[in-house]
């Protein structure tokens, strides 16, 4: 699978991005063109630090984030909101 990174390279387009304790953790997430979950994954704490991830749907996505702590308590309502509305329009 080609992944374009130039498309998926700014927090501006993100579906979800959180940077907390200046950058030693980051998590951020775009939405595919076939309605996939790309997400770029950095702890500087752990090793490997980093980690790009592929999920199938936005519910996969979701069910992955909703139990991870600081991603959940960092996220922006309308973030969380967008991905609601992705969730209740999802063809399954």
């Amino acid at each position: 699978m080609f992944i374009g990174m130039d498309e998926y390279n700014d927090g501006k387009t993100a579906l979800v991005d959180i940077e907390i304790d200046q950058g030693s953790k980051i998590h951020r997430a775009f939405l595919s063109n076939d309605g996939k979950i790309i997400a770029y994954e950095m702890i500087a704490e752990n090793y490997p630090s980093w980690a790009l991830i592929v999920f199938e749907s936005i519910s996969e996505y979701y069910n992955e984030i909703k139990n991870v702590d600081w991603i959940i308590s960092e996220i922006k309502i309308s973030m969380l909101d967008t991905i609601k509305e992705l969730l209740l329009k999802r063809v399954d």
